[in-house]
């Protein structure tokens, strides 16, 4: 009797495999279908079901080998549209999160177009996010994003002068000439290093003028003097010069200014008074006589004639 039941037992068991096998590859079809029905609307439960439905074509064997095939070609893609998505709505972080998802879904299905996708977008993420960052001057933060986007995309020009541009707000002078030479390495010819290059300039200018303001005038020399090799104007060789009369460079003083009166379209007068008395400084009475004399106009007028008159006493 016991052997009876243990027979009946055996055959309802295999019985209730084969209805089991049955069940499961109609719930892989089932499955799959939600999941395609998904994609329009929820794409996180899309992701789901087709994982789901993979975990069941798993069970059913190889008969359900090109479901499972179907199933897997789908979520590298989807992964993908959720970064999409995310960089259309300005979330830029979002995108950037979901881009590891993505690459890794990519690498275990065998996605190489999805992989190459996300690879190309992932630096350009991180450029928008640092031109977010920059703009609410949260210039740490900009630095890394332009940062993590060059290691992915060495040499993007673009994103090279953002990166300078965050060095020159910060005032991180020397990692602003290190970026900016290595954008002329690249391409000496970019219009992005006509702009950089003028960039610089400002740069340069800016701290070296408030240098001698606050009467450093030697840090105010070397700041400027570096300024004129980015770009030649007027006013900034005129604070050199002033900078090197400070210190009594007088030679320098006077390439300084006398290159200021070479660029200046306007009123000269205040450049000559300034090279009159470099001039004076290094003992070349008869040139600071003649410098003097073109003070026509300005607040330093009766300046100059007193240097004339009673000063030098010239002819």
């Amino acid at each position: 009797m016991n052997l009876v039941k243990r027979s009946l037992l055996t055959i309802v068991a295999v019985a209730s495999s084969f209805v089991a096998t049955a069940q499961t590859m109609d719930d892989a079809g089932a499955s799959f279908n939600n999941a395609v029905k998904l994609i329009e609307t929820d794409v996180n439960g899309a992701i789901g079901a087709f994982k789901s439905t993979i975990t069941i074509c798993d069970k059913v064997g190889t008969d359900a080998d090109e479901l499972k095939k179907q199933s897997m070609a789908q979520i590298p893609g989807l992964y993908y549209r959720l970064v999409l998505k995310s960089n259309e709505e300005k979330d830029f972080q979002g995108a950037i999160d979901g881009c590891q998802p993505a690459l890794e879904a990519a690498g275990a299905y065998n996605d190489e177009a999805t992989k190459t996708a996300v690879e190309k977008l992932l630096p350009q993420l991180y450029l928008a996010l640092g031109l977010e960052q920059f703009k609410v001057k949260d210039y740490t933060n900009a630095e890394v994003s332009f940062s993590k986007s060059l290691e992915l995309d060495p040499g993007n020009l673009q994103t090279m002068d953002f990166k300078m541009k965050v060095y020159g707000v910060t005032d991180n002078l020397s990692k602003l000439s290190e970026t900016f030479d290595a954008m002329v390495a690249i391409d000496a010819n970019s219009p992005f290093v006509a702009k950089g290059k003028e960039f610089a300039a400002k740069r340069y200018g800016y701290a070296g003028a408030k240098a001698l303001k606050g009467k450093n005038y030697t840090e105010a020399a070397d700041l400027l003097s570096k300024a004129t090799t980015y770009s030649e104007d007027a006013k900034t060789y005129n604070y050199l010069g002033i900078a090197y009369n400070s210190i009594k460079k007088w030679d320098n003083a006077i390439m300084a200014f006398n290159k200021a009166i070479e660029l200046e379209t306007k009123d000269k007068s205040d450049l000559f008074f300034q090279l009159g008395t470099a001039l004076q400084g290094k003992g070349d009475n008869d040139g600071a006589c003649e410098a003097f004399k073109k003070v026509t106009t300005g607040p330093n007028v009766k300046g100059a004639e007193y240097q004339i008159k009673q000063v030098l006493k010239c002819k």
